[in-house]
């Protein structure tokens, strides 16, 4: 597929409008069984009723990493006719943020820098665990706690909490689903836009 991007694709989404294969995940900093540097073809599938899985399917995307002109998919992917969806998400200043962190297992949690305020956050360990999104449309006051699981169907819960700063987002909670102790996490931060330019002034910390 040719795109034309500002920056290097950091993560995709792929999916199926109505039937076909579950959505699958790639993230640059992915590999089977851990972590790596930026380039990895490993991918996230979500797995039979939305269970959450690594798979080893390398070839999804080709075993091609993305660059900011092109992505590749397998003719497994490219079915003949087929409506596909790809969202594609790239780190640019004061608008988002694909990366990483450690959790240290204290409610005193790891700050994540993000060049940015974020509007919205999306984590995943690389553990057993559901994606968690958290914003500040319904969370407007620190810590924000009202949490949803894109891969599940519950009901909104607040099983964790973090503090959304001016540059970047502080957990503020021991949940396995955002700082369990030396564990990986991916993340993507969906920025205010309030940092990035030379002529637009940081955002103030709540």
């Amino acid at each position: 597929m040719s795109i034309l991007l500002a920056a290097i694709i950091s993560a995709i989404l792929y999916r199926w409008p109505r039937g076909g294969p579950d959505p699958i995940v790639w993230h640059e900093h992915l590999r089977f069984g851990g972590f790596g540097s930026r380039g990895g073809t490993t991918i996230w599938a979500f797995g039979s009723a939305l269970a959450v899985t690594l798979a080893t399917d390398t070839a999804a995307f080709d075993s091609t990493a993305p660059d900011a002109s092109n992505f590749r998919v397998s003719t497994t992917l490219n079915a003949n006719t087929v409506t596909q969806i790809a969202y594609l998400f790239a780190t640019m200043s004061g608008i988002c943020m694909v990366g990483t962190y450690t959790g240290n297992g204290s409610a005193d949690g790891p700050f994540v820098y993000c060049g940015g305020r974020p509007l919205a956050v999306i984590v995943r360990s690389i553990a057993a665990n559901n994606w968690l999104f958290l914003d500040r449309e319904r969370d407007v006051d620190n810590p924000a706690t009202l949490e949803l699981y894109p891969n599940l169907t519950n009901a909104e819960a607040s099983l964790t909490a973090v503090d959304f700063t001016s540059t970047g987002f502080k957990v503020r909670s021991t949940a396995a689903i955002t700082n369990t102790n030396a564990q990986k996490y991916l993340f993507v931060a969906f920025l205010d836009g309030s940092v990035g330019g030379e002529l637009t002034p940081p955002a103030t910390a709540q």
